[in-house]
């Protein structure tokens, strides 16, 4: 395992865009990531030459991974950059698809992602959040009007009910994150 972490690992300062962590690699591994999302590359491609091939197939395919993460994968991915620990072994697949960069900066390992993903993701999650309260006006007014009879909100009971009657589901973690964003459970 140790020569897998090698293989992913950039020492020096993290870059900020897509094209430069990609060209931060040697010649071998960006080869590892051409063969991964199928990319067709020659020995005689330059770094740049690979990169330029790379960029738009994993743009395309991290788009199309975001697309099914649920609100809570969506918001765990996006706090991977400020996390003070890394494991390796949960990332490893972020790694190899090019998804996630691990640099190696002053003995210390860092994981960052694309800059031009940031914005894209912080404002889908941002209407995400808000659609999600549109959507579960329902659940919420129930979370209350439970909390007010019974005078405590039992979130597991709130969920199976919802997901008998609804077509969104809901997992228990899940609810009792949103109502705690909505102050309704403490």
């Amino acid at each position: 395992m140790h020569s897998t972490i090698n293989l992913w690992v950039i020492k020096g300062s993290p870059k900020e865009t897509l094209r430069d962590h990609l060209m931060s690699y040697k010649k071998d591994t960006l080869f590892q990531l051409a063969v991964k999302h199928q990319v067709d590359v020659k020995k005689s491609y330059t770094k740049a030459k690979i990169t330029e091939l790379l960029v738009p197939e994993i743009n395309d395919l991290f788009s199309n991974q975001w697309s099914q993460f649920t609100t809570t994968e969506k918001e765990q991915f996006m706090q991977l950059q400020s996390s003070k620990e890394v494991v390796f072994g949960q990332l490893q697949e972020w790694f190899e698809q090019g998804f996630l960069f691990l640099y190696l900066e002053r003995e210390h390992l860092k994981v960052k992602m694309p800059s031009e993903w940031m914005d894209y993701l912080s404002q889908d999650i941002t209407q995400s959040n808000s659609s999600k309260t549109d959507e579960f006006s329902v659940f919420y007014r129930n979370a209350v009007n439970f909390k007010q009879i019974f005078g405590y909100t039992n979130v597991h009971y709130l969920v199976t009910v919802w997901n008998r009657y609804y077509e969104t589901k809901l997992e228990t973690e899940e609810a009792s994150k949103m109502l705690k964003e909505k102050n309704i459970l403490s």
